[in-house]
């Protein structure tokens, strides 16, 4: 195309330019991209403070030719695409997906670019919302945009003030989450999950006896593949409860020889399993005997069962009963 039929190809076209650039954005991966200081410093306050330090503090203006700046919490994919904006405005559909959309949005939050921010929201916003794609690809676009929240956020409470972090969080939770592969499947995701207080509007699709078997199964995976076969035994879906035999399935022995490896992947989730919502019969039949809860624990939640007419069996935003709280009562 020829120069000056379009201003955002012509930006385009020096986008990463070793000829039109005259500054180094050295990433959190260590790689280097090229940018051009002035457009950069004209399009984003962040890079103007950045690269004109002297108008900030009254240091003097260097005659570097070539500037180098660091941003160690932000990939060069994500900076690439950053700088696509920043440079022609826009930033293309096909450059946006599940897995990058949140570390973009993370970045226009940290650079002051709320136009940017908008545009990521607004994707996610599409995709949660599509129709369009099998369930099984649904699923997986919200587990990998949950995935990178968690990633970003580590084990803390999610600000669900932020939309687009409450709106995905929703869509977690509505997923039965036995349909989800325990590779891609990590601790913080499962300690958020089950940690984090519901508001009034938000409910889990998952029964609490799901979830806790769902818990149990992806500690074993992590074990070895007899180990999840045993628990997969021991610990039938809600579903196939009725067909549970114990003499079969329990295998004393080789369970022992489990539970410690077990506890050591699965001990600090369990204090947020709500024994409260999984059935007084399940918890005879199929967990006390597994020995892994104290048995303080398992007492309260007969306790509870005998005086309680609930038959609720999934956490949701209208309990007033403190999670935490197994059998409190002054």
């Amino acid at each position: 195309m020829t120069r000056g039929s379009s201003l955002t190809e012509d930006l385009k076209s020096i986008l990463f330019s070793q000829e039109y650039s005259d500054i180094q954005i050295k990433c959190s991966d260590r790689k280097i991209l090229l940018g051009c200081r002035i457009l950069l410093a004209a399009r984003c306050q962040e890079f103007n403070r950045m690269l004109y330090p002297y108008r900030y503090n009254g240091m003097r203006e260097t005659n570097t030719p070539v500037i180098s700046i660091s941003f160690p919490e932000i990939s060069s994919i994500t900076m690439a695409i950053v700088l696509e904006y920043l440079y022609v405005g826009e930033v293309s559909n096909d450059k946006l997906n599940a897995k990058n959309s949140i570390d973009i949005f993370y970045a226009a939050k940290y650079l002051l670019l709320p136009t940017l921010e908008n545009i990521v929201r607004n994707f996610v916003k599409n995709m949660l919302d599509s129709k369009k794609d099998a369930i099984d690809i649904q699923n997986q676009n919200v587990v990998d945009l949950f995935s990178s929240i968690i990633v970003k956020n580590g084990k803390k409470n999610l600000d669900k003030n932020n939309s687009l972090i409450k709106s995905i969080y929703k869509k977690m939770i509505s997923i039965q989450i036995s349909t989800i592969q325990f590779e891609i499947v990590s601790f913080d995701m499962l300690y958020v999950l089950l940690s984090q207080a519901l508001d009034k509007d938000e409910y889990f699709a998952t029964d609490e006896y799901d979830l806790f078997r769902y818990v149990v199964l992806w500690g074993a995976n992590k074990i070895s593949s007899e180990a999840l076969a045993t628990f997969s035994r021991l610990l039938p879906s809600s579903t196939s409860v009725d067909k549970f035999c114990e003499k079969d399935a329990f295998d004393e022995l080789k369970f022992h020889s489990l539970r410690t490896s077990l506890l050591d992947k699965i001990g600090q989730l369990l204090p947020h399993i709500n024994l409260e919502l999984i059935p007084q019969n399940i918890i005879g039949l199929l967990i006390h005997p597994l020995e892994i809860f104290e048995t303080e624990r398992l007492l309260k939640a007969y306790q509870h069962h005998a005086i309680s007419n609930s038959s609720r069996k999934k956490r949701c935003g209208q309990n007033s009963t403190p999670k935490h709280n197994w059998f409190n009562k002054t």
